[in-house]
């Protein structure tokens, strides 16, 4: 901003194209016309951006500086002030704007850090996208902000579905995103991913969301670690490549239909702290033919919630035998067998015991035996 004394017009400088270097500083003499100048701090725009910046020196001279490229000679406009006696005050001077040309050499200025792909991120309900092991770009979604908890989980216009439908092998769930706990795996969020074969979870995931692995027909295999507390709704319904399924010690409650439909399961371990088994949880599985119940005290179980119960033989843990048989569900089951529980379900899901064999009370074999085996961390009836 030029301020001048009085009321004369003012015109361009003699000077008026400056080129300069980014960085550069030049000393700008003004029209002889102005006789008296005060400028104070000024950052001035041009019609691109503010590319230079005008500073006071003197009464007749200012300081230019260049602060940025421009790709061609840019206007710098300077309004103008002058001061009325009669009103004792500055006035613009709309008429009197002092231009002058400069046209800013060097390098192109610095972008910056590349802008975030997922701004808002740790917000409720804000997402972003990150690469897992695999190379598999994978949505998340924050589902609690205060305890920075988030879950595998897309956009509700593609029904919550946080991979592409097309991914294939194994999969596996990071433990941490961007600073947040995974918690659970959201509603729907890998349904109908037909060519997933493998599921690694991480340590921190407590629930299985509902429908989460719905009609995952590819998964073969399910590392269960000794975290997840509850398997809710449909979870892994019509996931036909499952025929073996260890719940870990860990599970209390399994929703309804978690694993119907999964025509292929035939061996069930179920750990030693489920409590309830929900409706149809295990039902429309023509092939099971084992369930090994690991809990001293027969779960709270529907009537539903496995199909023909008399084709399959039930194991219990020693002692316990009576129990499962005065109870109005399980006694239903072909017969019921006792066992030692000398911590099967932690041989079975435990992958340093890879290309092993183990019978029914954790103690390892040179070869399989007759009854049920834990071969290479799933259990295998052997007939």
């Amino acid at each position: 901003m030029f301020i001048i004394a009085g009321t004369q017009s003012v015109f361009a400088s003699t000077s008026e194209y400056l080129t300069m270097n980014v960085g550069e500083t030049k000393t700008l003499t003004l029209p002889s016309s102005i006789t008296q100048l005060y400028l104070k701090d000024v950052m001035f725009v041009s019609e691109e951006t503010t590319k230079v910046r005008v500073l006071y020196n003197t009464a007749t001279t200012v300081t230019v500086e260049a602060l940025e490229k421009t790709s061609y000679y840019v206007p710098i406009k300077c309004d103008i002030y002058y001061y009325n006696l009669v009103a004792g005050k500055w006035i613009y001077a709309h008429h009197e704007p002092f231009y002058f040309m400069v046209h800013v050499l060097g390098p192109d200025p610095d972008p910056g850090p590349d802008p975030d792909p997922n701004p808002g991120w740790g917000t409720l309900g804000s997402k972003c996208t990150i690469t897992t092991a695999e190379g598999v770009s994978m949505i998340f979604t924050v589902i609690n902000d205060g305890m920075k908890y988030c879950a595998p989980w897309g956009d509700d216009l593609n029904n919550g579905i946080c991979i592409d439908k097309n991914t294939s092998g194994t999969l596996t769930i990071p433990a941490e995103v961007r600073g947040f706990r995974v918690y659970n795996t959201g509603a729907s969020a890998f349904k109908g991913c037909e060519k997933i074969t493998g599921l690694n979870l991480p340590i921190t995931v407590v629930t299985i969301g509902s429908h989460s692995f719905d009609n995952c027909h590819g998964i073969t295999s399910i590392d269960f670690l000794h975290n997840i507390e509850r398997i809710y709704v449909g979870a892994f319904y019509h996931c036909l490549g499952l025929t073996d399924v260890t719940i870990p010690n860990s599970v209390k409650y399994l929703d309804a239909d978690c694993f119907s439909n999964c025509y292929n399961l035939k061996n069930v371990t179920l750990g030693s702290n489920v409590q309830s088994i929900g409706t149809r949880a295990f039902a429309f599985i023509p092939l099971m033919e084992t369930v090994t119940c690991l809990s001293e005290t027969p779960p709270e179980v529907d009537s539903s919630s496995f199909d023909y119960p008399e084709d399959i033989t039930l194991y219990v843990p020693k002692g316990s035998m009576t129990k499962y048989n005065n109870h109005s569900v399980w006694r239903k089951f072909k017969e019921i067998k006792e066992i030692e529980t000398s911590d099967i379900n932690n041989v079975s899901s435990d992958k340093q015991h890879d290309n092993k064999i183990f019978d029914i009370n954790g103690r390892q074999l040179k070869q399989p035996s007759k009854g049920i085996n834990v071969i290479d961390g799933k259990k295998v009836i052997i007939k």
